[in-house]
């Protein structure tokens, strides 16, 4: 009888027509466990997230507003005090607080370390934090920074123990780690410029990254309409990859872009993925390959316009083996095939072009991405990852990746509004 009743589903399903709509699931179906973030901060931080919660003159803020009404992000704030107790925080929670409090507070930067060693995140924000610093405030010395000086030392010395970070001595607004091993770096104009608003600008750059750690953590899902009606049904996707060639990544980069009025011009997002072939036998060098995925978000009536990329290895023993992908004059959907067996895809959603401007000779690879001649802009938001593979001597890999990105809104001369130089510099040290 059961049998009988789904053909006969299936068959009315087939009759009636039906659609098939695949995405990311909604908020509904995210998760059933919220996350809280707690803001220590003064009036101002209240202020901010008023603004956030309120402001209907920046789209940049809708996504946050719909986690945060849905419950899916829950917001406490507190005043900045001595007591920060790590009972106070649930274990989905994180806890972000300005760094210039933990500056010279010895008493307030233990109890923040509690929140740390407890399995919370801590999210630094502020005017000039370097990764150097967060770890000496709160007392990780070697999990995010793998100093640059040190370089000769680590090429020539295993530590014994693998750690992947980053040599970046500039400084950032907003650090957050936890002992997980996940990072998230993001920079926004300093507090210097004029552009008002650096509180909630710090605010929204955090709650843009617990809203990716949901997304991360969610299934995708799949709406099938039938009989007008919309059905969601999980797929469940398998998500191992080869644990002979992987090393995880799990840094995270954003860099917003404003007006002189403090509105959202664009965001870039980006995150990387490394990858170490354990099969060779080579007696000088190591194999890697660096894929970095690239995300840029016009806001507020701009577009993403241009993309430079490049994958610069900094150290001349080390030596490029290879880069994709190539020259195109219009694509949208891409196929990267690079040693060492790494092969992935991407898409975007209109077609893009690719200037291609690597070079063997000086060890890098690089990419102009840019509109076809028939668009005006690129896509909205647009994705690209492109890949490096490289032959590394010693016993650290090295290899940096930098972008710059400009956004327009009519594309006229004076509309043209351009990110800072984003930089990070990949270092595993094993």
């Amino acid at each position: 009888m059961k049998k009988f009743l789904v053909i006969v589903l299936c068959l009315v399903i087939l009759l009636s027509g039906f659609t098939v709509d695949f995405h990311p699931a909604n908020a509904a179906v995210i998760s059933s466990d919220p996350r809280g973030v707690v803001f220590y901060d003064d009036q101002k931080g209240n202020d901010a997230l008023d603004y956030i919660k309120t402001t209907t003159q920046d789209d940049s803020f809708k996504k946050i507003r719909k986690f945060v009404d849905l419950g899916f992000i829950k917001l406490k704030t507190n005043k900045l005090n001595q007591s920060i107790v790590k009972d106070n925080l649930d274990s989905n929670d994180s806890l972000a607080i300005p760094v210039e409090s933990l500056r010279g507070n010895m008493e307030l930067r233990e109890n923040v370390k509690d929140v740390l060693n407890n399995g919370n995140t801590v999210y630094l924000y502020g005017d000039q934090i370097t990764l150097m610093e967060y770890e000496q405030l709160l007392g990780i010395t070697g999990k995010l920074y793998i100093p640059d000086d040190r370089i000769q030392e680590f090429k020539t010395q295993s530590t014994g123990t693998p750690q992947l970070g980053l040599a970046n001595k500039e400084a950032f607004n907003v650090i957050g780690y936890n002992l997980n091993g996940d990072v998230f770096l993001a920079t926004t104009p300093s507090e210097n410029n004029g552009i008002r608003g650096s509180e909630s600008m710090y605010f929204r750059a955090i709650l843009d990254n617990q809203i990716k750690i949901l997304e991360r953590q969610r299934p995708k899902q799949t709406n099938v309409s039938f009989l007008g009606i919309k059905m969601p049904f999980v797929l469940i996707e398998n998500t191992a990859s080869a644990a002979s060639t992987s090393v995880t990544s799990t840094f995270d980069r954003n860099t917003y872009v404003y007006d002189d009025n403090g509105t959202t011009v664009g965001l870039l997002n980006t995150d990387w993925f490394l990858y170490r072939e354990y099969n060779e036998s080579d007696a000088t060098y190591d194999w890697f390959t660096v894929e970095t995925n690239y995300e840029a978000t016009g806001y507020n009536g701009y577009n993403p316009y241009e993309m430079n990329i490049k994958h610069n290895l900094p150290y001349s023993p080390d030596g490029i083996y290879d880069w994709k992908p190539g020259d195109t004059s219009s694509q949208s959907a891409f196929t990267i095939a690079i040693p060492w067996s790494i092969e992935y895809q991407f898409s975007t959603s209109s077609s893009i072009a690719v200037n291609e401007q690597g070079s063997q000779t000086y060890d890098y690879g690089a990419w102009v991405v840019s509109h076809t001649w028939n668009t005006s802009h690129l896509p909205n938001p647009v994705r690209f990852k492109p890949a490096t593979a490289w032959l590394s001597t010693g016993t650290l890999a090295a290899i940096d990746s930098d972008i710059t990105i400009s956004f327009s809104y009519d594309y006229t001369e004076g509309s043209f509004i351009h990110a800072n130089n984003q930089l990070l510099s990949i270092r595993y040290d094993y």
